[in-house]
């Protein structure tokens, strides 16, 4: 009997060990068809950190050489599209950031954590970015435009940026009853909207090929008034549970899930189509 993977998300060490695994991956040939931010809204142990880990694998240009060996016998290692193992991968876990009383404090914790997430793919690719050397550091947004604009000017493979978790901190803050710190943190230039300004210009320059990013909520980056579309399909909101993720993952779930919506995105300053966050930035 094969191993049940309990607590396990990491897709490498899932497919090393010889795990149960129900494959999942015909969602990323779904998902590759699309160049636009994308943002997966699930509920808590989901398996979104484990599709972050998976799309980490399948596109990584440095693992290449593995490619039969993680995806082998799945639907899409029988289906490959063109783009597998082809761009850097920059991928950051917000669910770590440790939490601050002051604006000050979590901007500081923010780029402890997020500086070495860039790091860490220029090590990976340093059979194309040689010497290279950042000039600055301890900025996490000023870092990851440094390395962009320097993969742009030498027609480096696109960056292909994963967010796991990104609401995780800013709902602690919902949690503790601190809406002033959360409004510093998601209005006006917070350290957080100037991350997010690098990736949209990323995005808009062509060094970025998508940002992926998964949490439970959508954040309120923007005060403009709410979109009512699915962040998936562009559907209405009130057909939103026809979604080919939402009616794949969630069938059971579907006429909760469309009360629940219903309800949850009515507040004007809660944005509910996560393409429009970087639009409006």
């Amino acid at each position: 009997m094969r191993k049940l993977p309990i607590g396990i998300q990491t897709f490498e060490k899932l497919r090393e060990g010889g795990y149960l695994y129900v494959d999942k991956t015909a969602f990323v040939w779904k998902i590759a068809s699309t160049e636009t931010p994308y943002f997966l809204s699930r509920p808590r142990r989901f398996g979104k950190s484990l599709l972050v880990s998976t799309l980490a694998c399948y596109y990584d240009r440095t693992k290449a050489h593995r490619f039969e060996e993680l995806f082998g016998g799945t639907w899409i290692g029988n289906h490959p599209t063109k783009e597998h193992n082809s761009y850097m991968i920059i991928r950051y876990d917000f669910s770590k950031m440790v939490m601050a009383d002051t604006i000050e404090g979590l901007a500081q914790n923010f780029n402890d954590l997020n500086c070495g997430p860039v790091d860490v793919m220029v090590e990976h690719n340093r059979d194309l970015f040689g010497d290279f050397q950042f000039t600055t550091r301890g900025d996490a947004s000023k870092m990851l435009e440094e390395v962009l604009n320097y993969a742009r000017s030498h027609e480096f493979p696109k960056v292909y940026l994963l967010i796991d978790e990104y609401d995780n901190f800013t709902n602690q803050l919902l949690t503790a009853y601190n809406d002033p710190l959360y409004e510093e943190v998601t209005t006006n230039d917070s350290f957080l909207r100037t991350f997010f300004k690098v990736i949209k210009a990323g995005i808009g320059e062509g060094s970025i090929r998508t940002c992926f990013c998964t949490g439970v909520n959508l954040l309120k980056i923007i005060q403009n008034p709410v979109s009512r579309k699915c962040c998936f399909c562009q559907f209405p909101v009130s057909r939103c549970c026809n979604c080919h993720l939402y009616i794949s993952l969630f069938k059971p779930f579907q006429s909760f899930l469309h009360s629940w919506f219903q309800r949850c995105f009515k507040p004007v300053k809660i944005t509910y189509n996560f393409q429009n966050l970087f639009y409006n930035l």
